[in-house]
């Protein structure tokens, strides 16, 4: 993100549970959904409580990402604290090859993480990148060769930047802001 998007996100978070949900949707316009170079798979990242999802200090959350066609997918998450990790794939799903159609499902039965939120008042997100091409070989070695670790002095914008500058086919990507009430 850039500086202005970080202290948009800085000053969300301060402001009180009522007003989550709507924050959620308004921060989800600094993560919008584009292509870069007209790819084909569109993809949808959500979670189990939808688009715009609310959560308590404590809970759980599980990512749904479904993509209309084959492709690559890689998937990072921002949590409250601003430290980007790739959670997709990862090693226990190392594959990024998923089918279209199907809902992925992150973390699944099969993988040993989850979500579990912690900050009160914060704002987390998760962005999706599918493309036909490996999205990794854009990336600086030290950012790509880590998976559900900390991306070090990585933002989401960052990720973007290296998808969008380095040559290669083209992408979509698709985002979804959490919110995480107080108590």
């Amino acid at each position: 993100m850039d500086v202005l998007s970080e202290r948009v996100w800085s000053v969300m978070t301060s402001l009180s549970k009522h007003f989550l949900g709507y924050l959620a949707l308004f921060a989800s316009a600094l993560l919008p959904c584009h292509t870069v170079k007209a790819q084909s798979a569109t993809i949808e990242v959500t979670t189990e409580k939808g688009s715009t999802p609310v959560y308590e200090p404590g809970d759980v959350m599980q990512v749904q990402v479904r993509v209309v066609n084959d492709t690559n997918l890689y998937c990072f998450y921002r949590q409250a604290d601003g430290q980007v990790f790739r959670i997709f794939p990862n090693r226990y799903a190392s594959n990024p090859r998923v089918s279209g159609g199907l809902q992925l499902q992150i973390p699944d039965s099969s993988m040993g993480f989850r979500f579990r939120f912690s900050t009160p008042l914060s704002l987390e997100a998760v962005r999706c990148y599918s493309s036909p091409s490996n999205l990794l070989q854009r990336l600086p070695e030290q950012i790509a060769a880590l998976e559900l670790s900390p991306l070090p002095g990585t933002s989401l914008a960052d990720i973007e930047n290296y998808l969008t500058n380095n040559p290669g086919e083209g992408f979509s990507s698709a985002s979804v802001v959490i919110a995480v009430s107080g108590r």
